[in-house]
């Protein structure tokens, strides 16, 4: 009796020994996770610094811009030297050229204008467009999509359209976030969006 309830007590020790060593790695696993993530978040912060100190003295030494910039080559610039752990790649890209989809909603001269660009962008022949209505219509639900009201343009959607979608989400009525968000406007799709074998990429030519 004495050997069977010594064979148990070390059995259970084993058991709980076991179970706090795995207990142990996992919380030492998530741990070095955190610390990892916390280091590479503060690598991409430092990069976003250096990038914005860069084009603010830009600004400051020179009136126009080149691709001979400082701003401009660093992408071949080796930051290895910045980090004992991690490593960072820095890329600016002069969007300047690019249709800037939030302007779409403004009112007057502007928003008129932008309107038209990308009408005649989309109807070029180099996207996944069909014709010229598809092309309004995608341009009428871009411009619902930014603006604060609930009124529909012509070809647009507004609210209502975007509640009876499965799953249902509501129209942004602001200004765009980030590029991908316009994969919820009516009509854009991803080959529109990303490209093609044969149809370029609408996200190279706005911002």
């Amino acid at each position: 009796m004495a050997l069977l309830i010594t064979i148990m007590i070390l059995s259970l020790l084993i058991v709980v020994t076991l179970e706090f060593g795995k207990s142990m790695r996992q919380h030492h696993l998530a741990a070095a996770n955190l610390k990892g993530g916390e280091q590479l978040a503060a690598i991409a912060r430092s990069g976003i610094s250096v990038a914005k100190a860069l084009l603010e003295q830009d600004g400051k030494d020179t009136p126009g811009d080149t691709f001979f910039d400082e701003w401009a080559t660093l992408s071949q610039a080796d930051l290895s030297g910045l980090f004992s752990q991690g490593s960072l790649r820095l890329t600016v890209s002069d969007l300047s050229g690019r249709v800037q989809i939030n302007s779409l909603a403004k009112s007057g001269a502007v928003g008129i204008g932008a309107r038209a660009i990308l009408t005649r962008l989309l109807f070029s022949g180099e996207f996944a467009i069909k014709d010229e209505p598809e092309a309004s219509a995608i341009v009428d639900s871009l411009v619902d999509w930014l603006d604060t009201d609930d009124q529909e343009l012509d070809f647009g959607a507004e609210n209502s359209y975007y509640r009876s979608l499965s799953p249902a989400y509501g129209c942004r009525n602001g200004p765009v976030q980030f590029i991908e968000e316009l994969l919820l406007v009516k009509g854009v799709t991803p080959d529109l969006l990303f490209g093609t074998a044969d149809k370029k990429a609408l996200v190279e030519f706005i911002t």
